[in-house]
């Protein structure tokens, strides 16, 4: 059974041969391909081949498309630092007050912070994983 027949096996409530494994490792990924994190998080491309180099070699079933919640807090409009090699951190919150909630707005995850990185690496990710299953 292959890792797509496995997960539709389990979503419809049929046998699978096991459990499918999707382990949220992001960043570690880089780190396993020995790139630094600060490019992992900008470049689509660095993204998507870290994410299917450890899932090839390790031979989990599906890939988490992420980095850490500041990619959400950044398209809110928080202010992000992106250390070398070491996930990014909020340097500056947006929400101190209750009423700071009034003043989110919905980000749009085609021009905000960092998210079209992640729709590109997703995009770029589906398009190869398309071939393997």
């Amino acid at each position: 059974m292959n890792s797509l027949e496995r997960v539709r096996a389990t979503l419809s409530g049929g046998g699978a041969d096991r459990v499918p494994v999707f382990p949220m490792i992001v960043s570690g990924t880089a780190r396993w391909a020995g790139v630094p994190i600060s490019r992992f998080a900008a470049d689509p491309i660095v993204m998507a081949d870290c994410l299917l180099s450890a899932q090839q070699r390790a031979g989990y079933d599906g890939l988490h498309v992420s980095l850490n919640v500041t990619v959400e807090a950044e398209a809110l409009g928080a202010r992000i630092e992106q250390p070398h090699d070491d996930n990014p951190h909020v340097v500056a919150p947006l929400l101190v007050e209750p009423a700071d909630l009034l003043r989110l707005k919905v980000p749009d995850p085609l021009t905000d912070g960092r998210l079209p990185i992640f729709i590109e690496a997703t995009r770029i990710i589906g398009a190869t994983s398309a071939i393997r299953c």
